[in-house]
């Protein structure tokens, strides 16, 4: 054989062997090509197109859309929204149970619903985690807006029931709405949490689960009374970092705006939170904490709590009551707001602060304001990933590049009490404009109330200034009906009450 011809052989082995090697690529286009990955469950998929489900509450005797059990291929969404997904069964979930090393990412959910029914749990997107602790599961960029009803267990969330295996990951994804179960986002997870957040209702009041703790000395847990609910989620092993609830969590035991109960199970499931916050309003019976209900040996650090918290007895500020293992947990750097929540007191050493100090930098001492969180003036810190500007920092850094903000428009500035906008206006004309120049006022109200910032052009002449002036110094500020000449700042700004 000519050295040619082997040449030829061995390339086309390989291009062979790598053909063989690559899981298949099916696109989807349509809410029934999404059922279908059940038929393949190893394979890939891609989302082509937005996707209107809104046809499956007819589906399966009204059943809506069989859960996909055991998936292990990879589902990228591409950034496409599936609208109306509806479900209706006992164990819930679009995925029931993922295998091997599944990854689902970039994805978007509108109107989603599911009804468990019988007593079963789950969540929109899934339920149930690896079925190997050796295996690996990802899911990444998943947001859904939706409903879970009829959840009465601790597997029951909005994003998710189950978050299973402790290296399993869940990350940059949000939940938006209202839930029926045990936690807004995840109902319980062992895995790894980060970026993520939840905002509507969490009703837990149906959650009947029974565990031990003060009440059941032989068994060494927590208590001895029904429910467990959390805004986040609602029982706790795993390691959740930078993440947030806000709304309102209503339970009848063990409940916290952020997290339920905390408990931690040795080196694996370490029950760890982290750079995290909440600003959910929390209601119930006992043990009802404005970011924690309970904690059984896990470790809370740089965290806050807002909420108000409302409850018969067994309330904290920020933690509501420690389990048996209360020696080996940590509450460190973490903090509660005395004012807004109604509580003065709080389990687990956390210190409260007023709102005043709350809204102030220089209490968060140690936290990372250069790489994780974020604070304007008169406002509580906010995790980095939430907002920033154009050039990836915080917002008002003094640093910023000022996107080009159209002449005439409103800003709502959402009651705060210091603001900066910019515009790259040049009151030289728009044949003189420098890309390079920031023009940027700077607004400083004294109330808290809703305001508005109307950003306009320059005008020819400014009303009650006469003529002649030079440019660029032909602008002026108008606040609270009073005029203000400012040579710096070359904008028309009209703030309304």
């Amino acid at each position: 054989m000519k050295k040619s011809e082997s040449a030829i052989l061995l390339t086309l082995f390989i291009m062979v062997f790598i053909v063989g090697n690559v899981s298949a690529l099916t696109l989807i286009k349509d809410c029934q090509g999404l059922q279908d990955i059940k038929n393949n469950l190893l394979e890939n998929y891609e989302i082509v197109n937005n996707i209107d489900c809104s046809d499956t509450v007819n589906w399966n005797e009204k059943n809506g859309f069989e859960p996909i059990k055991n998936f292990g291929g990879v589902l990228d969404g591409k950034g496409f929204t599936i609208s109306d997904l509806y479900m209706r069964t006992t164990y819930i979930g679009m995925f029931y149970g993922l295998n091997k090393n599944p990854t689902i990412k970039n994805l978007n959910f509108v109107n989603a619903i599911a009804i468990i029914e019988n007593e079963g749990d789950g969540g929109i997107l899934f339920n149930g985690g690896i079925t190997s602790s050796s295996q690996e599961a990802l899911v990444d960029n998943v947001s859904i807006q939706g409903s879970v009803y009829g959840g009465t267990t601790e597997y029951t969330g909005g994003f998710g029931g189950f978050h299973s295996g402790e290296k399993d990951i869940i990350s940059n994804s949000h939940f938006t709405g209202y839930v029926e179960g045990a936690g807004g986002f995840i109902g319980q997870s062992d895995g790894i949490i980060i970026n993520c957040s939840f905002s509507g209702d969490v009703n837990g009041t149906g959650v009947d689960i029974w565990w031990s703790g003060p009440n059941c000395v032989s068994s060494g847990y927590i208590d001895c009374v029904p429910g467990l609910t959390g805004g986040f989620i609602g029982w706790n092993y795993g390691t959740i970092e930078s993440s947030y609830s806000k709304g309102t969590v209503k339970g009848i035991n063990n409940v916290g705006g952020f997290v339920g109960g905390n408990e931690n199970y040795g080196p694996i499931y370490p029950a760890n939170i982290i750079d995290s916050y909440s600003t959910s309003e929390v209601r119930g019976l006992d043990y009802k904490g404005g970011f924690v209900g309970y904690n059984v040996g896990g470790d809370v650090v740089n965290c806050y709590s807002t909420g108000e918290v409302i409850s018969n007895s067994i309330i904290g500020g920020f933690l509501a009551y420690l389990g048996n293992q209360s020696g080996d947990y940590e509450c460190y750097d973490s903090f509660w707001d005395n004012e807004t929540s109604g509580l003065t007191t709080s389990a687990c050493d956390v210190m409260g602060k007023t709102t005043a100090q709350m809204q102030d930098q220089i209490t968060y001492v140690g936290w990372d304001f250069d790489k994780i969180w974020c604070m304007m003036p008169l406002g509580y810190p906010y995790l980095k990933w939430e907002k920033q500007d154009e050039d990836g920092d915080c917002i008002g850094d003094g640093d910023d590049i000022c996107p080009e903000t159209p002449l005439d428009t409103e800003v709502d500035i959402n009651g705060c009490s210091v603001t900066q906008f910019c515009n790259q206006f040049n009151p030289l004309g728009d044949d003189k404009k420098d890309p390079n120049r920031k023009a940027c006022i700077q607004a400083d109200w004294k109330d808290n109330e809703e305001e508005t910032l109307v950003i306009l052009g320059k005008p020819e002449n400014p009303p009650g200034k006469g003529k002649g002036r030079k440019e660029p110094e032909d602008c002026y500020i108008e606040k609270n009906n009073k005029k203000d000449l400012d040579d710096d700042l070359c904008m028309v700004t009209d703030i309304a009450d």
